[in-house]
């Protein structure tokens, strides 16, 4: 199977393809033949027959409910989850997050300490960075008999150091990233 983004056929095979896919394809390259350029602005689109009016007038919840989203939806997470995951935090000691943390700097600074996750059933991704140069390490711990791949817990050991972490909304935390 190929793989890669997927492109308009060459013109040679224009006459494969469906009657009205070739008169559309020849409508474009008769447009740009005549403008001089290929690209065709917005407004010489038809729309007729889709769910779009106008891109250009269009806000955000419009998009999203094109898609299925609600108007409180931001690329189909609610209002919450996305306030959450664009939320910065700073943590300076024992900590337990929770569904307003999004973005967390750890700053161990004073001393050692352990930042405990939510629930994994929670359903919610977190990045955790440690922002300070010391020794001191943060403890990313798992909340109750959840585990973080197999694991009770993570170190964070060094300057800029980090995890991003996804729960898969059972027991389980995921690692997408580290540092």
């Amino acid at each position: 199977m190929a793989t890669g983004p997927i492109t308009p056929p060459p013109y040679g095979d224009l006459k494969n393809l469906p009657v009205s896919y070739q008169q559309w394809f020849q409508r474009i390259r008769d447009y740009t033949n005549q403008v001089g350029t290929a690209t065709i602005p917005w407004a010489q689109v038809s729309k007729a027959g889709s769910n779009l009016t106008d891109l250009t007038t269009r806000n955000h919840n419009d998009l999203s409910n094109i898609f299925g989203g609600g108007t409180s939806d931001y690329y189909h997470l609610t209002a919450s989850q996305y306030n959450s995951v664009v939320t910065l935090t700073t943590v300076s000691a024992l900590a337990t997050l929770g569904s307003s943390n999004g973005y967390v700097l750890c700053d161990a600074t004073v001393g050692a300490f352990t930042v405990t996750l939510p629930a994994a059933s929670a359903r919610k991704r977190l990045h955790i960075k440690k922002k300070d140069s010391t020794a001191n390490v943060v403890t990313i711990a798992a909340s109750g008999a959840d585990t973080i791949e197999g694991s009770a817990s993570k170190s964070l050991a060094t300057q800029y150091k980090s995890y991003t972490l996804y729960s898969d909304g059972s027991t389980t935390w995921y690692i997408e990233a580290s540092t």
